[in-house]
Order: structure tokens, then C-alpha cells, then sequence
């Protein structure tokens, strides 16, 4: 028992190294030698944590997931679920796709997320198990099949995902990175191009849904002070979808990117967001019943 306890301790360490590697891609991660990726410096030292969270992990015989932060869902019930998810998507066509993208920047990590905003969300080994602890975060995985609208949904991880426990998904985004639209075709998802404009309506997509969702949200310029949006600009997007597109028993659940000084929103606006009913946890905005104000 004294045994176990100790490895899944050294486990989740080499996993807490693991994921803090993985989610910075701004350091060089690969040096190109002929046509193959190869790990540079940095790149070995995230496959030496990961090589030991694997090998702490057979030691336990448990999968440590970042999940479990902050579900309630068993760590063997998460690897299984990122087990089977990853099984139904064509693993190795996505990392072809983010090698053929690295190689297009001369192998340089840094050069290819800078000039590419799809780069980093190719990483289909960290972004599964990120979406799937956003679908146990909204209960996803077992509630009835719900209407769900995805507003900028990227790679589509997180659309994928709901299907795949049931739901019908509208996914939303811009199509600026070619990467993300053959994405759609790798994950066999409809997609309607959207560019989320400041006091402009949604589109009607056929339907009002049960939940609308939107992660690291970009829309709002967060990182551009003056285009920034304020309580105005988010004013008319609630509205719009409290009165177009939401089910009357509807969630609207944002999850904001931060600004250059890492805070999510002024203080005006988090008032703002309070006073129209929102649970707000540090980038969560969770609106259970969006009402004027």
C-alpha cells in the first residue's frame, strides 16, 4: 500500500512535468535532421518526463491525468476514456499533419506556433485529455444527448468529444488555418465558418441548444487593449444568444483567455458578468440563466 502510494506521488510529479512542457511550445521542442523530426534539447527533456510518467505509471498501474484536479472522475475511468476516444481518430494522420506543419518552418517549435495559430493544438496527446476534462467539468459524459453549440471550436477536439458521448454538436470557427479545416475532415465534423464580430448577431444554425459553449476565448481581442471588448460589445453577444439561440433552461459556459497582465476581465466587467447572474471561477463564466440587466 506505502509502495503504491509512493509511485503514484513520483507519477504525478513526471506527469506535472509532462504537462508543464507540453503546454508552453514557445521553447524549440525539434531540430530538423533530413526529413524527420528529431528531439532538440528541450524536446528530450519532455520525453524524459514523459518516458518517466509511463514508467512510474506501470509502477502504479494507474494513469495520472490532469483530469483529476479537478473531476471527480476515477483516474482509470479518464485513461480509459482518452484510450478510447483517441482509438475512433486517425492518430497517426494528426501527427503527420503537425510534422508537415513543423517541417514548413524550417523544424522550428517557436517559428511555427508564432507564425501559425493551429500549431500548438495539433498535440493531439495533450488536447484530448484537456476537452475530455472539460466534457467531465460540464457533466457531459453522462447526461442525456443535449444540442450543443461550439463558438470557436478550433482543432474540434472538443466537439469531437461530445459526439462521441452522444450529443448533437454545431461547431463554429474561423477558417483561417488549413490545418484546422483538414482537421473537420479528419474528425468528420460539419463546421460553420464564423468570424465573431463585436455587435453583430450569431447566425441562426437551425436549432436553439442546451448549452453553448466557447474556450480560450479570442474574439474579445483580450491581448489588444483597444480593441478589447467591453461591457457593450458582450451586452449584445449575450442577448443574442439568451434570445435567439439558447433553450430557455439553457448554459452559456465561457472560458476567457488572459490579458498581457494575466487577469481574465476589468473589474467592470466582472461586475458586469456578476450582476447578469454568472458563476465566475478565475477564466470561467458560467451562466445558468442568462437575464438582462
Amino acid at each position: 500500500m506505502i509502495s503504491k502510494a509512493i509511485n503514484l506521488f513520483y507519477s504525478a510529479i513526471a506527469d506535472r512535468v509532462n504537462f508543464r512542457l507540453h503546454v508552453f511550445p514557445h521553447k524549440p521542442e525539434y531540430a530538423l535532421e533530413g526529413d524527420v523530426p528529431q528531439p532538440g534539447a528541450y524536446g528530450r527533456l519532455r520525453l524524459l518526463a514523459r518516458g518517466a510518467s509511463r514508467w512510474f505509471e506501470r509502477l502504479s498501474g494507474v494513469r495520472i491525468l490532469r483530469i483529476r484536479k479537478i473531476s471527480s472522475v476515477p483516474w482509470k475511468v479518464a485513461r480509459k476514456d482518452t484510450q478510447d476516444v483517441l482509438a475512433t481518430i486517425d492518430y497517426q494522420r494528426v501527427v503527420d499533419l503537425r510534422a508537415a506543419m513543423l517541417r514548413s518552418h524550417g523544424g522550428s517549435d517557436s517559428e511555427a506556433n508564432s507564425v501559425n495559430g493551429a500549431w500548438k493544438f495539433l498535440d493531439i496527446d495533450l488536447w484530448v485529455p484537456v476537452n475530455l476534462e472539460r466534457i467531465y467539468r460540464l457533466e457531459l459524459q453522462s447526461s442525456p444527448p443535449r444540442d450543443i453549440l461550439d463558438i470557436s471550436g478550433g482543432a474540434g477536439y472538443f466537439a469531437y468529444i461530445c459526439q462521441y458521448f452522444g450529443h448533437r454538436v454545431h461547431t463554429t470557427d474561423i477558417d483561417q488555418w488549413e490545418e484546422f479545416n483538414e482537421m473537420m475532415e479528419i474528425l468528420s465534423l460539419e463546421r460553420s465558418v464564423l468570424w465573431v464580430e463585436p455587435m453583430t448577431p450569431i447566425p441562426f444554425y437551425g436549432r436553439k441548444f442546451d448549452l453553448i459553449t466557447s474556450f480560450m476565448i479570442a474574439f474579445n481581442f483580450p491581448q489588444v487593449e483597444e480593441k478589447r471588448w467591453g461591457i457593450e460589445e458582450w451586452e449584445f453577444l449575450l442577448s443574442d444568444l439568451e434570445e435567439n439561440h439558447l433553450k430557455e433552461d439553457g448554459v452559456v459556459y465561457l472560458l476567457m483567455n488572459p490579458h498581457p497582465d494575466r487577469s481574465h476581465y476589468s473589474p467592470e466587467l466582472l461586475d458586469y458578468f456578476t450582476r447578469r447572474g454568472a458563476e465566475v471561477n478565475g477564466p470561467e463564466v458560467v451562466f445558468r440563466k442568462v437575464a438582462s440587466v
